[in-house]
Order: C-alpha cells, then sequence, then structure tokens
C-alpha cells in the first residue's frame, strides 16, 4: 500500500479528509495512478463509512477494484447513486438491471453514474433500443442514454445520433449523443467527427458540460494529440466560414484544456493519448502552423468579414484567450513534467 494511501485514510479519521479538498483530490489521482489493489482494499472501508462524502475515492476503487468491490459498492447506492458508475466499470454484470432501472427512472446524477456504468456490461435483456426511440428527436432527455446506443447491435444509429443532436437536441443535453458516437466505434467514427467540430454542437462548452464528454469521446476514438492536430488543420483548410474555422480553434483548446485537467475518465476504451506534455506544446505552439499565431489570423479575418461574436454576447476574442490560456497551461505542465524525471 501507498503511503500517501495511509495519510489518505489518517486524513478521513480525523475529518479532513472532504472530496473537495485539493490535497485529496490531488492524492486521490496520485494512488489511481500508481496504487493497486491493496489500495483499493484499504480505502474501501473508508468510502462505506460515508458514501455521501468519498466521491474522490471512487476513481480509486473503481481502478483497483474487484467484484467484491462491486458488490460493497452496490449495497450503498441509496446513499450515493455515483456508485453505480464504479458497479458497472468493475464488471458485474448480475447488477445490470439495476443499473438499467436507475438509468431510466432514476434522478440526473443516478442516470448519468448508471448509464456510464452500463457501458461496461453486456446489457442482456435489456432493449436499449426502446428506450433511445422513447427519446429520439427530443430537445431535452436523460442526457447520457444514448451512449449505449452501441448495446443494439444497430449501426444506423449513428446517423440518427448525428441528426439528432445537430438538429435537435440541446447542447445542453447532447454529451451522450456524442459519447454515444465514439463509443459506436468504426461505425460511428464519421459522425463523432463531423459532430466535434461542427458549431451546432458547441462541443467546445464548457458551460454545458460538452467539452468533457467531447475529449471522452475523442479518446474513445482513438484520438491522440497529433491526430487532434491534424484533424484541425484539416478542417480549417477545407471550411469556407469564418465562424466555423474560429470554432475549430474553440474545439481544439477546449478538448485539450479538458485532458490538461487530468481528471478520471471512467471509460475503459478512453486510452490517453500517446504524447508526452511536451510533445503536445511542440506540435501546438511551435513551428509555421503555430496555433497562437493560426488563431491570430483566423480571427482577424473573421473580424474583416463583420464577425465580432463566437455566440450573442460572447466576443471573438475568447478565440485567442482560450488560446493563450491553453498555451500557459501546457507551458506549466511541461515544467512539472521535467521536475517528476528529474
Amino acid at each position: 500500500m501507498l503511503e500517501i494511501t495511509r495519510e489518505l485514510i489518517g486524513r478521513h479519521a480525523r475529518g479532513a479528509g472532504g472530496g473537495y479538498d485539493v490535497w485529496v483530490r490531488a492524492a486521490t489521482r496520485a494512488i489511481r495512478r500508481n496504487g493497486n489493489a491493496d489500495d483499493a482494499a484499504a480505502l474501501l472501508p473508508v468510502f462505506l463509512r460515508d458514501p455521501a462524502a468519498g466521491d474522490a475515492l471512487l476513481p480509486v476503487l473503481a481502478c483497483h477494484g474487484d467484484l467484491s468491490t462491486a458488490a460493497a459498492l452496490l449495497g450503498v447506492r441509496e446513499r450515493n447513486p455515483e456508485v453505480l458508475h464504479a458497479v458497472g466499470y468493475l464488471g458485474h454484470e448480475d447488477a445490470a438491471l439495476i443499473l438499467w432501472d436507475q438509468a431510466v427512472h432514476g434522478d440526473w446524477d443516478a442516470q448519468c453514474a448508471a448509464v456510464l456504468g452500463l457501458v461496461h456490461l453486456r446489457c442482456d435483456g435489456i432493449d436499449v433500443g426502446a428506450e433511445l426511440r422513447r427519446h429520439e428527436g427530443h430537445g431535452l432527455f436523460p442526457e447520457l442514454l444514448p451512449a449505449l446506443a452501441v448495446k443494439t447491435g444497430d449501426p444506423t444509429w449513428a446517423e440518427r445520433l448525428l441528426h439528432w443532436g445537430t438538429t435537435q437536441a440541446s447542447t445542453d443535453c447532447n454529451g451522450g449523443l456524442l459519447l454515444g458516437l465514439a463509443l459506436l466505434g468504426d461505425a460511428g467514427r464519421e459522425a463523432f467527427d463531423l459532430a466535434l467540430w461542427s458549431p451546432a454542437w458547441e462541443t467546445w462548452s464548457g458551460s454545458t458540460g460538452t467539452v468533457r464528454w467531447a475529449l471522452r469521446g475523442a479518446l474513445v476514438a482513438g484520438q491522440s494529440v497529433t491526430g487532434l492536430r491534424g484533424r484541425f488543420d484539416a478542417h480549417v483548410a477545407a471550411a469556407t466560414d469564418p465562424h466555423d474555422r474560429t470554432n475549430a480553434v474553440l474545439v481544439l483548446t477546449g478538448v485539450l484544456d479538458c485532458w490538461l485537467d487530468d481528471q478520471w475518465t471512467g471509460l475503459r476504451a478512453a486510452a490517453p493519448p500517446p504524447e508526452t506534455k511536451e510533445r503536445a506544446y511542440r506540435l501546438l505552439f511551435e513551428g509555421d502552423a503555430a496555433l497562437d499565431e493560426v488563431a491570430e489570423r483566423l480571427v482577424r479575418n473573421a473580424r474583416d468579414g463583420g464577425h465580432t461574436e463566437v455566440e450573442p454576447g460572447l466576443p471573438i476574442s475568447v478565440v485567442l484567450r482560450r488560446v493563450h490560456d491553453l498555451r500557459r497551461r501546457l507551458d506549466d505542465a511541461v515544467r512539472h513534467e521535467a521536475e517528476l524525471t528529474a
């Protein structure tokens, strides 16, 4: 067991282990990366004593636990529905119907956690298609439910999810549609790419939460930082609308900024990009096509064409601010990476 795990247990015993504490969040990230089953076994009783306050421990329990961990977590679902995600992630097939009931009838937190759990289960005997058809075309619906489209075995859901998200769904409720396209694999790859870079989807938005699912979808689709930069360059070269080009800057910076947050993706299919932070920095901000220079040119062209806002109330200058913020954060990440190496 890691020494930092012992310290975390001690802090919980002293009542100083709240999930929003900055040290606790940093510690659980470290344990998630470097711990093992011993750490999960030691932290499980800590979580079970106060499930409502233990959200920060769930990624560790999911990453290093086993089926017995899943069974214990299922027993406290009434006190913290977030455990449903970990229960499915750990492969507890016998809990599938419980998760499905919450995915359909639970409150928003329970619905989201249950769907993310079900992504990792077979869903035998569950008619996901019928439930999707019940909501298809609506502006608002259980947001992450479309992520289960892959469980229908019907590849035509790729075109249907893309149409739903482009013309009907609210941008406050399109995260599951985006993730669903990515989880469809080859059948949804082209549709996911179209949705990711489409201004209609606002996949860069942190206020709606869509950018979190944009990152996870990109990782599920096998995108690396190199791949995202390549798709950005291709999209900017092909686009004819200045708004489409500046939107692409927001998508690229939004997804990579979310990557730097280093949050647990909660999806086994979401492989982390292979690039180091240094490599990412060089890909984005060095050479003739440095992103800050490209963005300045695109914003200038947009302004020349009369475009002064990204959307009503949001000035186009936010595009440059996002690029500068990403450069600063990546620079800090490179320094931190070098210090860890040293």
